[in-house]
């Protein structure tokens, strides 16, 4: 087909304006750090966005991975509400219920833990089996921030609601995780996490947890989210002792 010439000077313009359009609905999309897969490998990685060891056993078929942090957050507050509140269910969550492989609405409420674990103490033996200091650990790591940046406040305990506010804010979380100096493996900033657990927990707009001492679970998780490796028998975490075992939750049935 042969163009009238008047229309022939439009051609040029035609060929870059369509050539930008091809560019710009072909941008490439940046990869993640490590490919996302719901099956077990061994180890967590920063990019999974797990940020509590959810599925994360030997032979788990039932990994959760996340494509981004607030997701990560949420399906872990979420869990621990499930814990905590036998009232629960995906629709009074504050946000919109996230489930996970093997983890949808339906196992939301037929999880066998529900209403089990009021208390973080609760967690012993359920969340970490056997797992029987678990949480004297994560308020430990918490008696610890607040002792450094907030030393007026309620001491943390063990017999603490998993429901309820915060007392640390982002800034004091963030400030004790830098001095610890461990390296920082989120493309979030530590302050940006710590007020994401803090939003996320909030009552009415959030899953109504306790976000700061979730938080510390955090920490112990993932020896201060830096992620040093997987551990299994007797080795110990270079990065924190206190982490070793639950990285993985080896050699023991996992619950979560």
């Amino acid at each position: 087909m042969t163009l009238p010439r008047r229309f022939r000077c439009l051609v040029p313009l035609i060929t870059v304006a369509l050539v930008a359009i091809a560019v710009g609905a072909c941008t490439p999309v940046k990869p993640p750090p490590g490919p996302c897969t719901q099956f077990w490998r061994g180890h967590v990685l920063a990019s999974d966005h797990n940020y509590a060891g959810l599925g994360a056993f030997p032979g788990s078929d039932r990994y959760m991975c996340k494509d981004t942090p607030t997701q990560g957050v949420r399906a872990q507050l979420q869990h621990l509400r499930n814990y905590a509140d036998a009232g629960s269910n995906p629709n009074n969550l504050g946000n919109p219920f996230e489930p996970r492989v093997k983890y949808d609405a339906a196992a939301f409420m037929s999880f066998p833990f529900k209403g089990k674990a009021p208390t973080w103490g609760g967690l012993n033996g359920k969340w970490a089996v056997p797992g029987t200091s678990y949480a004297q650990t994560i308020v430990g790591i918490c008696n610890t921030i607040r002792a450094s940046e907030n030393p007026g406040a309620t001491p943390f305990a063990v017999t603490d609601t998993i429901r309820g506010p915060s007392r640390l804010t982002a800034p004091q979380i963030a400030s004790y995780v830098n001095k610890v100096g461990n390296p920082w493996r989120p493309e979030i900033s530590p302050t940006q996490m710590a007020q994401l657990y803090i939003d996320e927990g909030a009552a009415g707009t959030g899953a109504n947890v306790r976000g700061d001492v979730a938080f510390c679970q955090s920490i112990l998780e993932t020896g201060w989210f830096s992620w040093p490796g997987s551990y299994t028998g007797a080795e110990v975490s270079a990065a924190d002792a206190a982490t070793t075992g639950y990285f993985d939750l080896q050699n023991v049935t996992a619950r979560n």
